[in-house]
C-alpha cells in the first residue's frame, strides 16, 4: 500500500518550500522556522494515517438481465474506521438510483449497507468491481487507497421483441409436433383439401353441410403443422461492428437473432446458430428455454472481429444441415466479396433462405444505391433479403417474407 498525497497536503508542502527558499534568501531566520514546522506537520500527519480495515461483500439481485434492464447492487460492509467507499463500475453501465460512492464512519462488529440500481442500454458481460477503499489521516493530507478484489460478472442479453408470426415453410417435417405449416396434409388448423371418405377416418374431420347438401361424406384435410430444423447465421465481422457503439449493424443483428430464436423455439422448432467472425462458432441445435439462455448467452459475449467470408461459412457448414430446411443469414452484406457465390450456393441447394440485413447507419448515397443492387441481385438468387432499417420494429420487416408453399 502506497502513500498518497491528497491536493492539500501538496499545495502545503509548496509551500514549506517556498518559505525555506525565501528565509534562506532573504536570510529570515523566523520564515525558515516556520517551513521547518510545516515540514514537522506534515510528517506527524504521514504517520498518524492508518491503513483501512474493512470486508466487503457485493450482492446483485439480477445477474443476467436484458438491455436497458435493472439491478440492484448492495455492498454489505464491516470493519473500522472513516472510509471512502467506491464500487468500480464498467463503461456503459449507468446508475439509475442511489450512488456508486459513499463515505461512511464504519464501527466496529456493526454491518453497513450500500445500495444502488444500474441499468444497461448494450449487451455484453461486464465485470462489476473491484472496491476501492479510500482512507485519509486527520487533515486529509495524505490518503491510503485499497482495492478489495471482489468482481462479480454481469451478463446483459440482447433485448427480444415480441413477434407474433413469421412466415417460415418447412419441406423437411420432423416427427415432433409443433406449429411450422408443412404443404402436406397432416394435424394443424390451416384448411389443405378435401377428400372422400374412408373407413377409420375420424367423424370430427367430416364435413358435415356438404354431407347434408350433397349426401356424401367428404373429409376435411389440413395442413400439417410440424417442428422444423431452423439454422440462424450471424455474421459478426469486424464489418458489422463500423458505427455508433449503441446502434451498430451488430447490434441490432444481435437483437434480430434473439428475436427470432425465442420465437421459433417458443414453437417447439429445433434452432442451431451459427456465428462467423474471426472464425466459425456453432451451438448445436437444441430446443427450449436452456437452449434459449444458451444462445443469449453466446450473443451477449460476442464481438465484431475477423474478416471471415460467407463462403467459408457455407463450405463449412451447409453439408451438416438438414436438406431444404429454413435458413436465416442476419447479416448488414459490407465488405464480402464471396456472398454472391455463398447465397448462390444456398439457393441452388434447396434451402429456403431469408436474409434480415440491418441497415449500416449513415450511409452515403451511393453505397445506398450499392446497397440496393446488391440486394436486388441476391433476390434474384431465389433469396428473400429483408432491408431492416433500426427505426423500423423488426415484427413490421419480417411481415414482408412471402408465404411460400
Amino acid at each position: 500500500m502506497i502513500l498518497m498525497w491528497t491536493k492539500k497536503g501538496v499545495a502545503l508542502l509548496c509551500i514549506g518550500f517556498l518559505l525555506l527558499f525565501s528565509g534562506l534568501v532573504v536570510k529570515s531566520y523566523q520564515i525558515v522556522v516556520f517551513s521547518v514546522f510545516i515540514f514537522s506537520f506534515l510528517t506527524i500527519s504521514s504517520f498518524s494515517l492508518r491503513k483501512p480495515e474493512i470486508n466487503a461483500v457485493r450482492v446483485l439481485t439480477n445477474e443476467k438481465l436484458f438491455e436497458d434492464g435493472e439491478t440492484e447492487i448492495k455492498l454489505q460492509m464491516s470493519g473500522k474506521g472513516f472510509l471512502e467507499i467506491r464500487d468500480v463500475l464498467p463503461k456503459f453501465v449507468r446508475i439509475k438510483h442511489g450512488t456508486n460512492r459513499a463515505l461512511f464512519f464504519l464501527e466496529k462488529h456493526k454491518t453497513y449497507v450500500l445500495s444502488y440500481t444500474v441499468e444497461c442500454p448494450l449487451r455484453g458481460m461486464y465485470p462489476i468491481g473491484p472496491i476501492n477503499v479510500r482512507c485519509d489521516d486527520t487533515f486529509s493530507l495524505f490518503y491510503n487507497e485499497k482495492n478489495i478484489n471482489s468482481v462479480s460478472e454481469m451478463v446483459v442479453f440482447p433485448k427480444i421483441e415480441n413477434i407474433k408470426e413469421v412466415a417460415v415453410r418447412s419441406r423437411t417435417p420432423r416427427v415432433m409436433p409443433g406449429v411450422i405449416p408443412v404443404h402436406m396434409p397432416g394435424r394443424g388448423s390451416e384448411f389443405y383439401s378435401m377428400r372422400d371418405y374412408v373407413s377409420g377416418d375420424p367423424f370430427k374431420d367430416i364435413n358435415w353441410k356438404i354431407y347434408s347438401r350433397m349426401r356424401k361424406m367428404m373429409v376435411i384435410q389440413r395442413i400439417m403443422e410440424t417442428s422444423s430444423d431452423i439454422t440462424i447465421i450471424l455474421d459478426a465481422r469486424e464489418a458489422s461492428g463500423v458505427g455508433p457503439v449503441l446502434s451498430n449493424p451488430l447490434v441490432y443483428s444481435a437483437r434480430g437473432v434473439a428475436s427470432l430464436s425465442s420465437f421459433f423455439l417458443r414453437r417447439r422448432n429445433n434452432i442451431k446458430l451459427v456465428i462467423y467472425a474471426a472464425d466459425i462458432k456453432m451451438v448445436a441445435p437444441g430446443y427450449g428455454e436452456r437452449h434459449l439462455y444458451k444462445i443469449l448467452n453466446i450473443l451477449a459475449g460476442t464481438v465484431s472481429m475477423g474478416d471471415m467470408p460467407l463462403q467459408g461459412v457455407v463450405n463449412t457448414v451447409l453439408s451438416r444441415l438438414t436438406p431444404k430446411s429454413p435458413v436465416i443469414l442476419v447479416s448488414s452484406l459490407e465488405n464480402d466479396d464471396s456472398i454472391k457465390n455463398a447465397v448462390k450456393e444456398i439457393t441452388g441447394r434447396g434451402f429456403y433462405l431469408i436474409i434480415l440485413s440491418p441497415s449500416p447507419p449513415d450511409l452515403s448515397m451511393l453505397l445506398k444505391l450499392e446497397r440496393e443492387n446488391l440486394i436486388s441481385m441476391l433476390r434474384g438468387y431465389n433469396a428473400c433479403v429483408l432491408d431492416w432499417e433500426p427505426d423500423v420494429p423488426l415484427s413490421q420487416t419480417l411481415e414482408m417474407i412471402p408465404l411460400r408453399r
